[in-house]
């Protein structure tokens, strides 16, 4: 169910960081502000209004008459599912790659936070025509010799967060066969890379298919050792034996911790106030599980 909430109340969490807060009432999300107060965000309802959700996303703004912002929110509302009880969620993660949306460079062929590989006169390319997020993508190009061409970036354990999932995700295009993606590990002077499903030591990628148009992708694996790695490697190249004369674009890759953080669900740590004596609060029903249910206690 939905709660509803009367004009001027307020929903307090623990926390300090208030950007790219949202209610969200079952079908659409309403940027709030909250405002600091000692060790909490106090948000105030200027209106009546149902909630099932207040979620933090990583997004500066969840602009919905954009076609990104569109898909961004249809992906959370997904992830949400409706409830009895206001949980203050952050969705995902902070992107953990420096520049995914390919938007700074040296020049039109030299990225500055990527590095770059190529043979021949295969090349890498800035395009201002073909985009999904910024003013910018990535068209990796290939010669007619079909000599391969790739970016790569090193991320290392202090980039990263704790064990657990991670996602990488980014949009792409692909003429001639598919786009090739690499996830690879360095731990104790080996190399381990995703195929898919698990860590290999043998050399693999994942292929994504040709496409004309802008297709999202998502790429879901674990890190058991995130503090021990030497680095982890994230690279987008051509698959062997795309034809020349022949183009692959990305744009706003995504790597991010995966799964829900800063479930406020501690116990009486969350509140709903209708005015500074009227305190309501939502307690921790202790025979749940995994997502505590939060139990009306105070309200008639």
């Amino acid at each position: 169910m939905k709660w509803r909430l009367n004009e001027d109340s307020k929903i307090i969490v623990p926390g300090s960081v208030t950007d790219n807060w949202y209610f969200f009432n079952g079908h659409s999300f309403e940027a709030i502000t909250p405002t600091v107060n000692g060790g909490n965000l106090e948000f105030t309802v200027s209106k009546n209004k149902a909630v099932i959700s207040l979620i933090r996303t990583n997004f500066d703004v969840l602009d919905i008459s954009q076609r990104y912002g569109k898909i961004k929110a249809e992906s959370i509302k997904e992830s949400l599912k409706e409830t009895s009880c206001i949980n203050a969620h952050r969705v995902i993660e902070d992107n953990l790659l420096t520049d995914g949306s390919f938007e700074e460079w040296d020049d039109p062929n030299d990225l500055t936070h990527w590095s770059e590989g190529h043979g021949g006169s295969s090349s890498v390319n800035q395009d201002s025509i073909n985009t999904v997020d910024g003013d910018y993508s990535v068209r990796l190009d290939i010669d007619t010799d079909g000599n391969y061409v790739q970016i790569w970036q090193y991320r290392y354990p202090a980039d990263l967060e704790s064990d657990g999932y991670y996602k990488l995700s980014f949009w792409y295009k692909s003429e001639s066969k598919g786009l090739q993606v690499t996830i690879r590990k360095l731990k104790d002077g080996t190399s381990y890379y995703w195929d898919g499903s698990k860590w290999k030591t043998g050399e693999a990628s994942i292929i994504c298919s040709e496409t004309a148009i802008w297709t999202h992708k998502e790429i879901i694996f674990t890190l058991e050792d995130a503090g021990d790695i030497t680095l982890l490697h994230i690279q987008f190249g051509r698959e062997s034996g795309t034809a020349g004369n022949t183009s692959k674009w990305v744009d706003n890759a995504k790597l991010e911790k995966s799964g829900v953080i800063e479930h406020y669900d501690a116990r009486g740590d969350l509140k709903v106030t209708a005015n500074s004596t009227d305190i309501k609060i939502y307690a921790v029903d202790s025979q749940s599980s995994n997502q505590a249910e939060l139990d009306k206690v105070g309200i008639g």
